[in-house]
């Protein structure tokens, strides 16, 4: 049977999304997999080149396998994959990130990954990368790609103003006060309640020693001595005018933020590229290793492809995934979308890029997030108590007791 779909256009952004490309029509789902992702590779061109050239690389091994890409939205990416899935029209595997491990894991929706990788590939991961996809002790998604957000410093700033970069809170305290008379801001804290808590919150907890959630996972952990310390610290820098305060509640977008602006040392919230991007270039972009205080720690991102239990065909989705996680094939993925491996063995992919290459050095000290089938839940009733705190409004201490008073009944449903 010949490949009767190759890269539709976007005709829709449904429930059915765009096929990117096919090896058989859909009317025979025998010796298919159809496979959900997301515009990772932003140069809509390159990402289409990338699927068809590694589907062609795999039919040449598996002439007998057809493969689907299904091009989906990031909008309401959650409610129609749910929807697809509950009406028996969902797709074999998607992309996942930690964040909806716990979701999909909690509804019984998810397959075990080492059902579906051979044990090379499984013990080449980073620990912290399966640990970030894993509940109760198995991983449910085979990461894909990794990304460290350590410093990122706008060497023009730290010139003018005759500092260098920090590694520790202290250090951050002790330039503030210089980059504040030299008119700019030590760093950059998005408090918005749209922005996700790894990206601001939690990663200073991690750093203080802290942690989110409990052990069992049955309460939350924020409401230590690591937690005040971190809320203490934020709101030392709001206080002191070493951030600017209007990012507390106002989303900016990267282009318009005060990294974009140059009007900010360092950034421990975005991926180098990403900085890159809202600034124009990487040309005044020096990586600075991720904050200390207890541990240093970076959030940092997991991206990867999780199998359903529902798929049709388990040992063509097999041979399909473990294809995709080959080292040539995640070597060619990660340097067209511009992220890093997860496995170990496979690095370097940026010899020529300092900045690339630097930043990979931190992906070992990067935390993903903490999966938890009530993560969701967790950030609607934490992000704006913590926003709260910094601005003035609540003390650390009463704001994450409440915290951790609300989310108990949750977590523990």
């Amino acid at each position: 049977m010949g490949r009767t779909r190759k890269f539709l256009t976007a005709l829709t952004v449904g429930l059915l999304g765009s096929a990117l490309l096919s090896g058989c029509g859909a009317e025979d789902q025998r010796n298919t997999v159809t496979m959900w992702t997301y515009p990772i590779i932003t140069d809509p061109a390159a990402d289409r080149a990338f699927w068809e050239r590694t589907v062609e690389g795999f039919r040449a091994e598996h002439p007998d396998i057809n493969v689907d890409v299904v091009s989906r939205p990031w909008d309401d990416r959650d409610a129609s994959l749910t929807m697809a899935l509950m009406a028996g029209k969902g797709p074999d595997l998607a992309y996942l990130i930690p964040d909806q491990v716990g979701r999909y894991y909690d509804q019984d929706l998810l397959s075990p990954i080492e059902d579906y990788l051979p044990e090379r590939t499984l013990t080449d991961y980073r620990d912290n990368a399966l640990d970030a996809v894993t509940m109760d002790g198995k991983p449910y998604v085979a990461p894909i790609l990794m990304a460290a957000l350590a410093g990122s410093c706008d060497t023009r700033v730290l010139a003018d103003a005759g500092v260098e970069p920090p590694e520790t809170w202290d250090e951050l305290l002790a330039i503030a006060p210089k980059l504040k008379r030299a008119g700019y801001y030590a760093t950059y804290y998005q408090g918005d309640l749209d922005t996700s808590l790894n990206m601001n919150f939690y990663q200073f907890l991690w750093q203080a020693g802290g942690k989110v959630f409990s052990e069992d996972g049955r309460s939350l952990a924020v409401d230590s001595p690591a937690g005040v310390q971190a809320l203490r610290f934020l709101k030392k820098l709001v206080d002191n005018g070493y951030v600017e305060r209007s990012a507390l509640t106002q989303a900016y977008q990267p282009d318009q933020s005060p990294m974009a602006r140059g009007e900010v040392a360092c950034v421990y919230n975005q991926a180098p590229l990403d900085v890159g991007n809202a600034m124009g270039s990487t040309e005044h972009i020096q990586i600075a290793p991720p904050l200390t205080e207890q541990v240093q720690a970076a959030y940092g991102v997991v991206g990867g492809y999780g199998v359903f239990q529902d798929a049709r065909d388990p040992a063509a989705v097999r041979a399909w995934l473990s294809y995709l996680t080959s080292t040539e094939v995640m070597s060619d993925y990660n340097r067209t979308a511009g992220y890093f491996s997860p496995r170990e063995s496979v690095t370097n992919l940026y010899p020529d890029d300092p900045m690339m290459s630097e930043a990979e050095k931190y992906l070992d000290r990067t935390i993903p997030g903490e999966p938890n089938p009530r993560f969701q839940e967790v950030v609607n009733i934490l992000a704006p108590l913590v926003q709260a705190v910094l601005l003035g409004q609540r003390t650390p201490e009463d704001a994450l007791a409440e915290a951790a008073s609300q989310a108990e009944p949750i977590l523990r449903s």
